[in-house]
């Protein structure tokens, strides 16, 4: 007869617990931080490939929004210099025709008679309105733009530009100090002239001008005595302030063209009218 083994129920659950060190709520925990660690992984990826697209997509309109300003920029740089050789074509052909309009006052004046009394007023007339030439010895003042900064330009370079009211201010002291006759770069400075800006260009009588300017007088002992007007002062202060260039000169022999000039409400009169 054989006798049976029994077993231990111990030994059981000691097996059980080999097998199962781990409490299923461990392991259930486990799983789900293993399972959002996985999700966050794909969603890492998810979003540094979106973050991807949308740096590749701001960086195409980045550069498309840069070739086109620069296509703009060139169309835009092509049209001012179309319009600057426009300007400096009409400018031209103004100046020759200005030139011819002289030279035919000139032919003119040679073949008129011999001057009377009545003429030669009108000689003296024309020369004080500008409608002749001048000439004689007088004073030129050059205006030039600053080529270094002066003390009060705070590194703004716009400071050191001759502006209009320079040039003003050096006609304004010529006429105080005697002259007879100014012109600016050729052009003759009459009652009806004007002496403006136009961004940074300086118009003289609607002429674009460009530095350096000269300023010419004829007069006698002109330059000393502008060198003691106010006018004077202010400009050999912007010349230390602001680096302008100032120079006046003393010259023995002048000759300003005449102004252009349109009758606006006079009228030439005959010598048969005049007698009457």
């Amino acid at each position: 007869m054989s006798v049976g083994t029994s077993v231990d129920p111990s030994l059981g659950m000691l097996g059980s617990i080999a097998e199962s060190a781990l409490d299923p709520d461990y392991a259930t925990r486990a799983d789900a931080v293993s399972s959002h660690a996985t999700a966050a992984i794909r969603r890492s990826v998810r979003g540094r490939i979106a973050s991807t697209l949308v740096i590749a997509l701001t960086m195409a309109v980045l550069v498309g929004g840069i070739a086109s300003l620069k296509g703009a920029n060139t169309g835009v740089d092509a049209q001012r210099q179309e319009l600057r050789q426009r300007i400096t074509a009409g400018v031209g052909a103004g100046d020759a025709k200005a030139s011819q309009v002289q030279s035919l006052r000139n032919q003119i004046s040679q073949l008129a008679p011999p001057a009377v009394p009545e003429q030669a007023e009108s000689t003296g007339v024309s020369a004080l309105a500008a409608a002749s030439q001048a000439q004689g010895r007088g004073a030129t003042v050059i205006l030039t733009d600053a080529a270094t900064a002066g003390t009060q330009n705070k590194g703004d370079p716009s400071l050191g530009r001759v502006l209009d009211s320079d040039i003003q201010s050096a006609v304004n002291g010529l006429w105080a100090a005697g002259a007879s006759a100014v012109a600016i770069d050729g052009q003759r400075i009459s009652s009806l002239s004007a002496i403006r800006s136009a961004g940074e260009a300086i118009l003289v009588n609607y002429r674009p001008l460009s530095s350096p300017y000269v300023v010419a007088g004829i007069g006698e002992n002109l330059a000393s005595d502008f060198g003691q007007t106010a006018n004077a002062r202010s400009l050999q202060s912007a010349a230390r302030d602001y680096g302008l260039g100032v120079q006046i000169e003393k010259s023995s022999s002048l000759t300003l063209p005449p102004a252009l000039l349109t009758l606006r409400y006079a009228k030439v009169v005959q010598a048969k009218e005049a007698r009457q």
